[in-house]
């Protein structure tokens, strides 16, 4: 993916020059460029670069005060300088406003060079750090459904539509390990210091031959590896003692592990009881340090609802339409019923509790229309049909009254951000950061709230209610221009000239000589 960037520069021949040097480069992309800010600022109103690249002096909006209108409204895009000026006031400005690099006029294919190295440094180094982070909230998000897993919890919907985005292949067989640390006599600090050194090199070294999600719970390192290929057991074992014998060579600790039989990931509870009851049987036959479990005993025959069943219904209750969900829990309700294998008992109590968890998600209150007597009431007569015909009322109740609140608070919102726009247009620091912080709501939701309720942007809307006022102002005083420009919110008077003509077709002067009054 190459960074994209918009050059900004009031002579030709230095955005020609640098434009030269990004051509045909992989690592950039000139998408726009502008002699001048105002320029620049309509070409942002229009695509988002990954970088402007900015000369200092130039007329009406220099490249300092550019800098700062987009660290205030495009928080994303970085900005590099260009100057021919020495000047220190200039340079402290700039690295006061975070610019990634700075390039000294006059302009050299070397110094040119250099200059987008840095620039892409700079940006290589924030993308990293960016999926630094993501693999940490990944990590976390699978950490989290694991664990719901091992405590037999229903995920919620959030995590059960986050299975496969965090790497969790759930149609693949699994295998579960408990691994823990034996006949240890230091203190509780020294145990687990060397709990997770063996933690590490059990990530290690079983991470190199399987995938695999390690986790500590309890007592114990929990290992869930997919069970794939045909010598999978003969493999896993070979691997399994490797780790044994480095851990008892490099952390000279002893361990022992249980480890279950292979089967779906659906079934993670179970596999970890497996694994659980043979790591137990250490204390028996000290003899063996793996112990495997040989049967399937300990996972239910009873059939209900597994995890692609489960993550189905707290989809479609939450995103399809109210036709969709009923025609979905009919065809679900003749499948239940036809079939002669389902477990009503577990049925009922599962969709209960999923009914419920979503309607808790979404503020509905539904509880006491599935109370213990209710669903006591549905189990005892085998009454499946008359069960789902009750969920589909409530899933109907709830998307009516979800979509009245939705609308109102939307609306609501909207009306306190223009109230707010309103009282502070004048503020030459208002911004959407400004505003999303006010109203403690991200960017990306205020950008597309206010184009869904004004159908414009927050820059546009903010634009015309300055210029609306500044219309205002030279039709009924004789205020000065700079008085004008600074209680519209404008700092600059040329800035402010730019923007009214551009708005309105005049300048502030001729508006003025046509409209007083």
């Amino acid at each position: 993916m190459k960074y994209t960037i918009v050059l900004v520069d009031d002579e030709d021949e230095v955005r020609g020059r640098i434009a030269s040097k990004i051509e045909g480069q992989e690592v950039f992309e000139v998408i726009g460029s502008a002699a001048n800010g105002y320029d620049a600022l309509d070409l942002l109103e229009e695509q988002t670069p990954d970088i402007v690249i900015t000369d200092i002096k130039m007329p009406f909006v220099d490249g300092i005060e550019l800098t700062r209108i987009i660290r205030k409204s495009y928080p994303t895009v970085k900005v590099a300088i260009i100057s021919g000026y020495d000047d220190y006031s200039y340079l402290k400005e700039a690295i006061n406003l975070d610019v990634v690099a700075y390039l000294s006029k006059p302009i050299t294919s070397g110094n040119v060079e250099e200059f987008l190295d840095k620039i892409k440094q700079s940006l290589d180094a924030e993308n990293e750090h960016i999926q630094l982070k993501e693999k940490m909230v990944v990590n976390q998000v699978r950490n989290r459904i694991i664990y719901h897993y091992l405590n037999e919890y229903q995920l919620n919907n959030d995590d059960a539509l986050m299975v496969h985005e965090v790497g969790i292949n759930i149609t693949q067989p699994h295998v579960v390990i408990c691994t823990r640390l034996m006949n240890f006599s230091g203190n509780i600090i020294e145990m687990e210091k060397k709990k997770n050194q063996c933690f590490l090199m059990m990530e290690e070294l079983v991470g190199e031959t399987f995938t695999a999600y390690h986790i500590l719970f309890g007592q114990d390192i929990v290992s869930i590896v997919e069970a794939d290929g045909d010598d999978f057991m003969k493999t896993l074992d070979l691997v399994l003692y490797k780790v044994i014998n480095y851990i008892k060579k490099y952390i000279l600790v002893d361990i022992a592990m249980g480890v279950s039989v292979s089967d779906k990931f659906v079934n993670l509870f179970d596999l970890y009881r497996q694994s659980q009851f043979e790591l137990e049987s250490y204390g028996v036959d000290d003899s063996n340090t793996i112990n495997y479990h040989v049967d399937n005993t300990i996972i239910s025959d009873k059939k209900t609802f597994n995890a692609e069943d489960i993550n189905e219904f707290k989809k479609n209750i939450r995103y399809m339409n109210e036709q969709d969900f009923s025609a979905y829990i009919g065809k679900l309700t003749q499948k239940i019923i036809e079939e002669h294998t389902y477990d009503y008992f577990r049925v009922i109590v599962t969709l209960s509790g999923l009914v419920i968890e979503y309607s808790d998600s979404v503020s509905a209150s539904m509880r006491h229309f599935l109370d213990i007597n209710t669903i006591k009431t549905y189990i005892e007569s085998k009454n499946m049909d008359g069960f789902m015909k009750l969920i589909t009322k409530l899933a109907s109740e709830m998307k009516a009254d979800i979509a009245v609140r939705k609308t109102r608070k939307s609306s609501k919102l909207m009306h306190d951000i223009i109230a707010y726009l309103e009282q502070h247009y004048d503020n030459p620091e208002m911004s959407m950061d400004m505003v999303s912080d006010a109203f403690n709501i991200s960017v990306s939701y205020l950008s597309t709230l206010f184009k869904k309720e004004t159908d414009t942007t927050f820059n546009r809307y903010l634009v015309s209610k300055r210029i609306e006022h500044a219309k205002l102002l030279l039709k009924s005083t004789e205020d000065k221009m700079v008085t004008i420009t600074e209680k519209c919110g404008y700092k600059d008077v040329y800035y402010f000239s730019h923007s009214f003509k551009k708005t309105t077709g005049q300048s502030p002067k001729e508006y003025r000589k046509n409209e007083a009054y």
